[in-house]
């Protein structure tokens, strides 16, 4: 008997599977990526540094972010460049 239209396959739930662990690992942050901070909204970063990220904010300020309390995660491409969404823990 075929497959019902609109079945998932076993294909389907890896791949889905696969994207959603690709989601939840952290990624390490490039010059040129877009954060988007819960509190300070989009970022460009322009530095990367071993303990702090140096972003331009949509004003044009640069600020610095530690990098410590920072969780990083991929959401797409936004503006033709890479997206993170950034998760701020408490400092240790």
């Amino acid at each position: 008997m075929p497959p019902k239209a609109g079945a998932v396959g076993w294909d389907d739930v890896v791949a889905a599977s696969e994207a959603l662990a690709e989601a939840e690992r952290p990624v390490e942050p490039q010059v040129g990526d877009l954060l988007h901070h819960p509190a300070l909204g989009w970022l460009e970063v322009v530095d990367v540094e071993p303990t702090r990220l140096e972003v331009r904010d949509r004003a044009r300020n640069r600020r610095k972010l530690a990098r410590g309390v920072l969780e990083l995660r991929p959401m797409g491409e936004r503006d033709g460049r890479r997206a993170l969404r950034v998760r701020v823990r408490a400092a240790r």
